[in-house]
């Protein structure tokens, strides 16, 4: 390996062409394997679903299977897609949902989400065999806890907002500073490749507080911890799932009544 730049410098301009690479172990024997490099962003792609995946597992594992977790990565329709689908295919049956908003740049899908996640059941089909369900089956209507961060980023400010006003369930995490209003995105005439957004339409609650600049408190505040993400630990995850698990630390428990407060 190269002092400055690492693999990145030996690498660069790879993409999508094959390479070989050597490993030197320290007994002196060297591996040999040929690779197709991928891209930055298709590292970070990789990256992410690696984190999402770990985040689902920890959940499965501290819930003993009786939880779902689902992070929408922005607020976006192929989020929405990948969400919904979790949601009512993997996690159908699940007795209660940590939606993650955390690191969320933002978009316009408050009012799916919003609108998926505030259900309310009002019939069952009970048949002879097999298992009940109710309806609606495409709205979310048991318990729900809603993982947010300080990087949850302007509709993904809006959208614990309206979560909280409309009584869905807890927000947990650290606070959201109020980023949310409606920009128009323009390019450049001057600078190539530059472009910048102009606020344009500001958004108000119904007792016409502007939401914008208006911070949202989560109602169990639990810090970002590096150290501990560092060690394959999310204390704020633990939270959320001990929250819908009954509040007090024990795994396993039955899943109550997700209020706020």
């Amino acid at each position: 390996v190269p002092e400055a730049g690492g693999l990145r410098r030996l690498l660069r301009g790879a993409k999508d062409r094959r390479v070989e690479v050597a490993f030197a172990k320290p007994d002196g024997t060297v591996l040999r394997e040929r690779r197709v490099p991928v891209s930055l962003e298709r590292e970070r792609d990789l990256a992410f679903e690696r984190w999402r995946r770990r985040r689902r597992d920890a959940v499965a594992a501290r819930s003993c299977g009786r939880l779902g977790y689902v992070h929408v990565r922005a607020m976006n329709a192929a989020s929405y897609r990948s969400t919904f689908a979790e949601v009512f295919g993997r996690f159908g049956r699940a007795e209660g949902l940590v939606v993650d908003v955390r690191f969320n740049g933002g978009g316009n899908l408050h009012n799916q989400l919003l609108t998926m996640l505030s259900g309310r059941p009002y019939l069952t089909f009970a048949p002879r065999t097999g298992p009940v369900q109710s309806d609606p089956r495409d709205r979310w209507s048991r318990p729900s806890a809603v993982l947010m961060n300080g990087a949850s980023y302007s509709d993904a400010s809006i959208f614990p907002q309206g979560y909280r006003d409309l009584g869905i369930g807890p927000l947990v995490g650290e606070p959201v500073a109020g980023t949310g209003t409606f920009v128009w995105w323009v390019p450049s005439p001057i600078v190539p490749r530059l472009t910048y957004g102009l606020p344009q339409v500001p958004l108000y609650r119904t007792d016409g507080t502007r939401l914008e600049n208006t911070d949202v408190l989560p109602d169990l505040a639990i810090p970002s911890d590096p150290a501990a993400w560092a060690e394959g630990r999310d204390p704020q995850l633990d939270a959320a799932v001990d929250r819908l698990l009954g509040g007090t630390g024990g795994a396993c428990r039955a899943v109550g009544a997700a209020a706020p407060g």
